[in-house]
């Protein structure tokens, strides 16, 4: 249905300096996509209780906000964004190299959810804005289309492959795979210019926006939240049906139908990218209502 190579044809003539956000992304989207539904498996695997779990992911979240409003975007102002979002990748290995080895080496798992939350919000927050800086208004929805399918395009497998080299090999495959994903995405990034380096942010502003589209920032924010807490999907699935094959298979078909939404999505919003935001956050709201009836394998994978 979507030809991967025309998309990367097409990313590959763009002249706008958006496309090496896309590789960038791409490539290190599809390697999380290898780990980011057995992580939480992984530490369950290891000892941790379901309570200690959600803790875990709990001090992630709450840490990754309170670096986000009292040191990310300081930083911001003072040495932009460029350099910020760099920073991220050395940050993102240090989290996974500290979570696979927290039980070996006995390093606190408070310490390992702070690192990783304060990585996810490092990464995602400057390239919002890079990605909004670098797309024309009037191809916005296409722009954020391929942003977001075309890693998923990529990545449909890699929940099967994970699967499979957990049970022939062991979890150190997948965490290894990851970190040399992270490396390698770094590299399309080396040479996009920091002519945006230094951004006035300031609370005043954002009040005076938030008044105006109430409605849009409520949607966004639960849209966020369900995004944000997709890392339990993984172990529910794991815990209600008890197969460690399930959380795979169901990570594959996520993936293709994610595919299908967001194109549909993304060229009926070219223009009005406070469509897409609209129509994504009702349907994300709806499929994870429906994810709370999942009692057997053809509710999972539905």
């Amino acid at each position: 249905m979507f030809k991967i190579k025309k998309i990367i044809q097409l990313i590959k003539n763009d002249k706008r300096e958006i496309y090496r956000i896309h590789i960038a992304h791409s490539i290190r989207s599809i390697a999380l996509s290898f780990i980011t539904i057995y992580a939480p498996i992984y530490l369950l695997k290891n000892g941790f209780s379901l309570e200690k779990t959600i803790h875990f992911y709990a001090i992630f979240h709450i840490f990754g906000l309170v670096v986000t409003l009292f040191v990310l975007v300081p930083m911001i102002k003072k040495i932009g964004l460029t350099r910020i979002f760099r920073f991220y990748y050395p940050l993102e290995v240090i989290y996974y190299t500290s979570l696979f080895f927290m039980q070996s080496l006995g390093i606190p798992f408070w310490l390992v959810a702070m690192i990783g939350g304060a990585a996810t919000f490092v990464y995602w927050v400057p390239l919002n804005i890079l990605l909004v800086r670098h797309s024309d208004f009037d191809k916005m929805g296409t722009d954020l289309a391929t942003f977001f399918a075309l890693p998923k395009m990529l990545q449909v497998f890699n929940p099967l492959i994970s699967l499979v080299l957990i049970y022939s090999v062991g979890f150190w495959s997948i965490f290894s795979i990851v970190i040399l994903g992270l490396i390698l995405s770094y590299i399309p990034l080396y040479k996009i210019k920091s002519h945006e380096s230094k951004l006035d942010l300031h609370w005043k502003n954002f009040w005076i926006k938030f008044k105006n589209r109430k409605g849009l920032f409520f949607l966004e924010s639960l849209d966020n939240i369900i995004e944000e807490s997709h890392w339990f999907w993984g172990i529910y699935v794991y815990l209600i049906l008890g197969s460690l094959a399930v959380p795979g298979i169901v990570g594959t078909l996520s993936a293709l139908g994610g595919i299908i939404f967001l194109f549909l999505v993304g060229k009926k919003s070219n223009g009005k990218p406070e469509k897409l935001i609209v129509w994504a956050s009702i349907l994300m709201m709806l499929i994870s209502i429906l994810m709370i009836f999942t009692v057997d394998q053809f509710w999972a994978y539905g």
